[in-house]
This record gives C-alpha cells, structure tokens and sequence, in this order.
C-alpha cells in the first residue's frame, strides 16, 4: 500500500476552474502537495491527471465548477487515509451517466477516453448529474 500522508496530516485544494490556466495551475498544486507529503512521483502523477481530466471536463462543457481535492483520514476511529476529488459544476448535466463512462463515448467531439481513464485510474469513481441542473464527479484513491 502506497502512502501519500505518511504523517497523517489533511490537506485540501479548493479551486475554481474557469479556463484552462485555471487547471493547469490546480493541477500542478496539486502534484505538488501531494509529492510534499511523501507521495511516490507516480502516485502523484496518477492524481494528478484525474484531477486535470475532471477540471478540464468542467471547462469545456460546463464553463466554470470548482475542483476540491482532500486528504483525510477515512473515518474518526481510522488510520486509513484516502484521497478524494471533488469536481462540480451547475452545467447542462450527463444525459446517460453509463454511456459517459464507457471508452470511446463522446458528446463533445471528442475521443471519448477521459472519464473511462479517470474510472481505471481512480480507486472508486461515482458521478452525480442531473440535466440542466449540473454534475458532480468523485474519484477517490485509498492510501
């Protein structure tokens, strides 16, 4: 098991993302972070690209959200850290979740490998979206 906080410590990253500076600077906040509390380059790398695939996805069909990326313990009794990345936006929403998560599926024109690579990539992903009202994607990494 990989440990990305070895001392336990929490950290979180709260940014909105409007452009793809926006990203590119959470992004690398991010990897930084992560490589300051002990994360393997890989590892960091790992997160890192969910977090840029998930924050770009913000820019390119919703237009503005907000990304927050956390590093807590799992529970109040637990030892176990995960890192979670929380991405959010008030955009047109996912019409069908399931074909969003499928290689190749694309509504944007496209390749369609962003969020089929953020569900390989990730520990446990769960995407919440409802049309007209917005999209809320979780990826998380058990440490």
């Amino acid at each position: 098991m990989m440990t990305a906080c070895p001392q336990l410590a929490s950290w979180q990253i709260e940014r909105s993302v409007r452009t793809q500076l926006d990203v590119a600077v959470l992004v690398y906040q991010v990897r930084n972070q992560l490589v300051q509390a002990g994360s393997t380059e890989p590892f960091a790398a790992r997160v890192a690209t969910v977090v840029s695939e998930l924050a770009t996805n913000i820019v390119r069909y919703a237009g503005l959200g907000m990304v927050t990326v956390v590093c807590r313990q799992m529970g109040q009794e637990s030892r176990a850290m995960v890192i979670e990345v929380v991405a959010m936006d008030r955009g047109p929403g996912i019409a069908d979740v399931a074909a969003a998560l499928r290689e190749r599926h694309s509504t944007g024109g496209s390749l369609g490998l962003g969020l089929s690579a953020v569900g390989r990539m990730a520990d446990d992903l769960r995407v919440a979206s409802q049309l007209g009202q917005g999209t809320t994607v979780t990826a998380r990494f058990w440490l």
